[in-house]
């Protein structure tokens, strides 16, 4: 089947809304038959666009979470002006976090690790070097994780102050 053709393009959109849609109701996975049922499709078409429900709920994720890190209005301050890129980026993350739970079942882990791959892509324009992608993971995986885990005033101060400590270091 062509990828770009219209009809292909049309069902993968509708696909993708329909995963969406079932996730927004619920935090229990998506079963293929619901969401081909959601997507007036078959499920041959549905194996036709992914091999798997998992392989659709990753690539769903990933678009999600660049669409709101796209959104963050200090995403060029992530390296000279930590402070400020971490609190518009957690902000955003908390008027979407229900969604992020539902979308990413919980995984933190999962959820981490693709905010901070497309991170990496979005600074990949700029060519950063070895040592500064190891800087992103470290202080953005490290700084996200403290505070999806304790989202208290406090934790959110501490956190801010050893991310900008360590990029000092750099």
């Amino acid at each position: 089947m062509n990828k770009n053709d219209l009809r292909y393009k049309k069902t993968e959109i509708a696909i993708k809304e329909a995963y969406f849609a079932l996730k927004s109701n619920t935090s229990k996975p998506v079963k293929v038959t619901e969401l081909c049922e959601k997507a007036m499709i078959n499920k041959t078409t549905f194996y036709t666009h992914y091999e798997t429900i998992e392989a659709l709920k990753k690539q769903v994720c990933r678009e999600y979470t660049s669409e709101i890190l796209d959104k963050c209005p200090d995403i060029e301050k992530m390296l000279t002006d930590t402070k400020t890129f971490v609190n518009s980026a957690y902000n955003l993350f908390l008027e979407n976090q229900k969604m992020f739970f539902k979308l990413y079942e919980n995984n933190i882990h999962a959820l981490v690790d693709d905010i901070e791959s497309e991170l990496l892509k979005k600074f990949s324009d700029i060519g950063v070097s070895q040592d500064t992608e190891f800087a992103i993971r470290f202080c953005i995986g490290g700084a996200l994780r403290l505070l999806i885990s304790n989202q208290g005033e406090e934790q959110l101060n501490r956190t801010f102050r050893l991310v900008e400590r360590f990029l000092e270091l750099l």
